[in-house]
């Protein structure tokens, strides 16, 4: 009967761990890995990036909560895609992650579209996306000019 006890209740901690984990974590690693913040079109070939490719599922099944994990990573590439998760998802937050970005001086490698990139500081991406939302990955809940669909909010 212990030995019943005692399975159910490492069982129970296993699951209740498991369900605590963090949505995304795998993703996390994933971008850990990457060298650039690429867009759409990327080489000669004009493939979608990585990057590109992650931030629909990243924005699809993330929260608040792992975006803001994200956020906080050492990483550039990771902190840029919860940022950028953040100002779609959760545009009231748009200011309060815009001025945190702007002050981020982390350099990393930016393949916006075609086979051109450049190192820029996060600071500078932000400033850029700030101009356009769409510089990098498409905003999906973000107003686009001369939209007449009803706005879930801008990046200010």
């Amino acid at each position: 009967m212990k030995t019943a006890a005692t399975l159910f209740l490492l069982l129970a901690v296993v699951a209740a761990n498991a369900q605590s984990f963090p949505l995304l974590m795998h993703v996390r690693d994933e971008l850990k890995s990457l060298r650039s913040i690429d867009g759409a079109a990327v080489g000669y070939a004009g493939i979608p990036g990585r990057f590109f490719l992650l931030y629909p599922y990243c924005l699809t099944y993330g929260d608040e909560e792992t975006f803001s994990a994200f956020l906080k990573d050492e990483s550039p590439v990771v902190a840029a895609i919860g940022a950028l998760c953040l100002l779609d998802r959760f545009p009231q937050r748009g200011e309060e992650i815009m001025k945190r970005m702007k002050l981020d001086s982390r350099s990393v490698g930016v393949m916006p579209g075609g086979c051109l990139g450049m190192t820029m500081t996060l600071k500078t991406l932000f400033e850029k996306i700030e101009v356009d939302p769409d510089f990098i990955v498409p905003m999906k809940f973000q107003k686009k000019p001369n939209s007449t669909e009803p706005s879930r909010g801008a990046v200010h």
